[in-house]
């Protein structure tokens, strides 16, 4: 694999197959750069995700043991965990004293990620096929996943986590969101291709991975999404970080279930 890099050392990527986005392992290889460069608010969604995380987990914990259990549903290369690392001010060599959980449907992926963050299970999972056995989570993340599922897909597969978070534990969800507003949402397209291209992405770029997207990426309003977490168990649904229609919620399990 040999990828081409432009003029400002910034990698260029092209889909493989011009019908369908998939996460090989071209795409592993940068998929940092290529998330922070056109995801807006990326690091920093992660970065107040993981902050309230630790607070979280500071005023239920004494202290950090393996008892205490985190995931990542399409957790790509580890970047949540890598936050989380800076969060606590330990090295991602070193790791988080506690259970961390990566579940991808992609190989290379969790390669990449197992590679720089030994101390993570990993499990290749489809997210609408899970087996979390006994598994429950003090917190969990799903960012940029669920608009990636089969839309008849999402209410079992949120069902399905609520029932393995823990009673009035934490789940982070990030999205891209449907815009029902034709006038808005050719507004907020021109601004984020914008956004890209300030990224340096170029048109030609941008226009092939928009084609590709169109038959992997189905997008709910901000909404629906909500009442579907609210219908599954999720008592608290509160928006954290927004840019136009990309958005992220922190949610707590209903502590009566």
């Amino acid at each position: 694999m040999s990828l081409v890099i432009d003029d400002t050392g910034q990698p260029v990527h092209y889909p493989k197959r011009r019908d369908v986005f998939e996460f090989d392992a071209e795409v592993a290889s940068i998929f940092e750069n290529m998330a922070v460069r056109s995801i807006p608010a990326y690091a920093e969604t992660h970065r107040v995700h993981a902050s309230i995380a630790r607070m979280y987990l500071d005023d239920n914990y004494e202290s950090l043991t393996r008892e205490v259990c985190i995931g990542d549903i399409g957790a790509s290369t580890g970047v949540f965990f890598k936050t989380l690392c800076g969060v606590y001010g330990v090295s991602v060599d070193e790791g988080l004293p506690v259970s961390c959980v990566a579940i991808d449907n992609s190989g290379p992926m969790l390669d990449r990620l197992s590679d720089s963050l030994p101390w993570v299970i990993c499990m290749m999972e489809d997210a609408t096929d899970l087996h979390l056995s006994n598994m429950m989570f003090d917190v969990m993340n799903i960012s940029y996943l669920v608009q990636f599922l089969p839309k008849g897909t999402r209410f079992n597969f949120l069902k399905s986590i609520a029932k393995h978070v823990k009673p009035g534990g934490l789940l982070f969800l990030s999205q891209k969101e449907n815009i029902d507003n034709e006038t808005f949402d050719k507004y907020f397209t021109a601004e984020y291709i914008q956004f890209r291209m300030d990224n340096g992405y170029t048109g030609e770029e941008i226009a092939v991975k928009t084609e590709a997207l169109k038959n992997s990426m189905w997008v709910d309003s901000f909404n629906f999404m909500g009442d579907m977490l609210r219908g599954v168990g999720f008592s608290f649904v509160q928006p954290t970080t927004r840019w136009l229609n990309f958005s992220s919620l922190v949610c707590v399990r209903n502590e009566n279930d």
